[in-house]
């Protein structure tokens, strides 16, 4: 299973993401950058199971930007709050 996450903000920011699993052990993991930046994750899973990825990006700084949390290239969210969240979650089957 790959999700494709892209955060659009100008500043400083934090993602954290977990996959709950049915039948698996959960996964979660946490990564930072600046500016625009697109990257995916991805975790390997085996047998018929459903899952929930849940992401949230975190703004680390006091600006009234706005920051843009997009999952899949559709599913989107922002904050414009002074270090604001955005959280997206999807769910999955996967065999």
């Amino acid at each position: 299973m790959t999700f494709y996450v892209i955060v659009n903000y100008t500043g400083s920011w934090n993602v954290s993401y977990i996959v709950y699993n049915t039948g698996l052990r959960n996964v979660s993991g946490f990564y930072s950058g600046m500016g625009y930046n697109y990257t995916t994750a991805s975790f390997e899973v085996y047998g018929l199971h459903q899952g929930m990825a849940c992401f949230t990006a975190t703004k680390q700084d006091s600006s009234n930007r706005t920051l843009i949390l997009t999952l899949g290239g559709s599913s989107t969210n922002s904050t414009s709050m002074p270090y604001g969240s955005a959280k997206r979650c999807v769910t999955e089957v996967y065999a």
